[in-house]
């Protein structure tokens, strides 16, 4: 019966499969004729913009659109936070002083500075985002302890303790709040909130002072990689020569040419199976009725990644093999201990920087 069910199961995949290949080989014409006059309204928009509203500077890039559209001034729900512990005290004086070297630091013919993005906003300007500079743009303004004060934390009744120290609970219960939190409207989508007197659960042998960082910025200009270069380089002064990243083979013009070929069925072969498929309704998805605008969110102690690159080199498997093995793994064994029927199979989404990620901010996944 089993090995039956599993023919079925199989023949109901491949038959899908070669369904939807048909499919998109008839599609392609018609999925590349409302994708050309989408780019094409773009580059008219684009002109008009120039012309029209002069204080726009440049509109969105067509990946960071994606993230772009968030509620950001009221709900976003597309913000990533960093969290920086640091040796000894680090003062807000001290905090404005670092960032205002990092939003002025020069770059490139085409920018005058390296971090543009952090001087500027995002407005919507016919049906597209485009940025626009704040005009009264002071670090000052996104710089600051986390109740305001620099003492403390307000407790219940919104008390000052001045003397109260925070521990790794107290300060995963803030970046669960803080990730939520909306951006102010007419300014640039970064914050960092200083927590003083952290008190780490192992502490450094020597040192009796800690300061604890969250560097929030939304997504809409800056993937992880990106805040975490940010973060170490410019902000810590540190290098990434510490942190293990993945390594990949220099692409060749010809595995670009064909990535580009693979994309043009890929893209709507995607979308047609999404299609197709809506009807899914496995442990991780919720029907369209129960869907609530609450977000839920779950803290792990810090994984290294050399963790992840020493057990991909035992197994002869790729870094990404492991991640995707470890997330599905996870989530097998949650359902297991809760008694939930374990699928076949669900789809997730595990986003990873391109080779050859470029020294600024952006969505490069």
């Amino acid at each position: 019966m089993d090995s039956t069910l599993k023919y079925i199961k199989y023949f109901h995949r491949t038959s899908s499969t070669i369904l939807k290949s048909l499919l998109v080989l008839l599609l392609i014409p018609i999925f590349i004729s409302c994708i050309c006059p989408i780019y094409l309204v773009r580059a008219v928009v684009l002109i008009a913009s120039k012309i029209l509203r002069p204080d726009l500077v440049e509109i969105l890039g067509v990946r960071d659109t994606f993230y772009g559209i968030d509620d950001i001034n009221s709900a976003p729900k597309s913000s990533v936070v960093i969290t920086l512990i640091l040796d000894g005290r680090f003062d807000r004086h001290t905090a404005v002083s670092r960032m205002q070297s990092v939003v002025s630091k020069p770059g490139t013919k085409k920018f005058e500075t390296k971090y543009p993005e952090l001087r500027r906003h995002l407005v919507k300007w016919m049906g597209f985002l485009f940025w626009k500079e704040d005009q009264d743009f002071r670090v000052e303004n996104h710089v600051h302890y986390h109740n305001q004060t620099g003492g403390g934390i307000p407790d219940q009744n919104g008390n000052l303790t001045v003397d109260q120290k925070i521990d790794d609970e107290y300060l995963k219960r803030l970046e669960r709040q803080v990730v939520n939190e909306p951006y102010c409207a007419g300014r640039s989508a970064w914050e960092m909130k200083i927590v003083p007197n952290y008190v780490p659960a192992i502490g450094k042998g020597g040192v009796t002072d800690y300061t604890a960082i969250l560097f929030k910025i939304h997504h809409s200009f800056v993937d992880g990689y990106s805040l975490v270069r940010l973060a170490v380089t410019e902000v810590c002064d540190g290098s990434l020569d510490d942190i293990p990243l993945p390594q990949f083979p220099a692409p060749s013009c010809l595995r670009d040419f064909l990535l580009s070929l693979f994309l043009l069925f890929k893209a709507p072969y995607d979308a047609l199976s999404e299609v197709l498929e809506t009807s899914d309704r496995n442990i991780l998805k919720l029907a369209e009725e129960k869907v609530t605008n609450e977000i839920t969110s779950a803290l792990s102690p810090p994984i290294p990644a050399q963790l992840f690159k020493n057990v991909a080199q035992h197994f002869q498997v790729s870094f990404t093999a492991v991640v995707v093995g470890g997330i599905s793994g996870g989530i097998r064994k949650w359902a297991a201990k809760n008694g939930k029927s374990i699928p076949d199979s669900f789809k997730c989404l595990c986003p990873f920087p391109v080779p050859g990620h470029p020294d600024r901010l952006g969505n490069y996944l």
